[in-house]
C-alpha cells in the first residue's frame, strides 16, 4: 500500500531531477494529503485531478505501444531485461509521429499547441446552444455519481421534467 510519506519521498526524488509546473493525479488519498499539499506549494506546482468519469484511454494506448516495443526487444534478445533500454523505448515513442496530432510528441512546442488543440478537438463554442427540450430522453451515467439515488430511476434513460 502506498502511504502519503512514501509518495511524498518519491516526488521529492523526482523533483531533484525535474520539476514540473503541473501534476495531474487521481483523487486517491495518497495524492491528497497535507504532506503532498505542502510539498507542491513549496515547489510552486499546480496539483489537480480531472473531474468526471474520464477514461484513461490515452495512457492505456501508451502502455500498449510501449509493451509492443518491449516485446519486440524481448524476442530479439531472448531476454526480459528492459531497464537498460527503457529510456531508448520512451525516446522512440516520443520521436515517432502520432496520427492524432500529426507530429511526434518531441516536436510539440507552446507555439503549435493551439493548432494541435484545434486538430484534436475543433473549435469549442463559448456558450453552446442547449439542445434538450422538456420531455427529451437523456442518458444518466451511473459512474458519475452526480445524481442522488432518488433522482436516478429504473434504467439508464429518464425523461426530463
Amino acid at each position: 500500500m502506498k502511504t502519503a510519506e512514501a509518495v511524498k519521498n518519491e516526488f521529492e526524488n523526482l523533483f531533484q531531477q525535474a520539476k514540473p509546473k503541473n501534476i495531474q493525479t487521481d483523487k486517491s488519498s495518497e495524492f491528497y494529503n497535507s504532506q503532498l499539499k505542502s510539498l507542491f506549494q513549496r515547489h510552486s506546482i499546480n496539483h489537480y485531478s480531472a473531474e468526471g468519469d474520464h477514461k484513461a484511454s490515452v495512457v492505456e494506448r501508451f502502455n500498449r505501444t510501449l509493451k509492443n516495443k518491449m516485446f519486440r526487444v524481448f524476442t530479439y534478445r531472448n531476454s526480459y531485461k528492459y531497464v537498460d533500454i527503457l529510456h531508448l523505448l520512451v525516446k522512440s515513442y516520443n520521436d515517432t509521429e502520432h496520427r492524432s496530432i500529426g507530429m511526434a510528441p518531441s516536436q510539440v512546442t507552446r507555439e503549435v499547441e493551439p493548432q494541435i488543440f484545434k486538430k484534436l478537438y475543433g473549435f469549442l463554442e463559448k456558450n453552446p446552444k442547449v439542445i434538450l427540450n422538456k420531455g427529451d430522453l437523456v442518458r444518466i451515467s451511473k459512474a458519475n455519481k452526480t445524481f442522488h439515488e432518488d433522482i436516478y430511476q429504473d434504467g439508464v434513460m429518464r425523461s426530463l421534467e
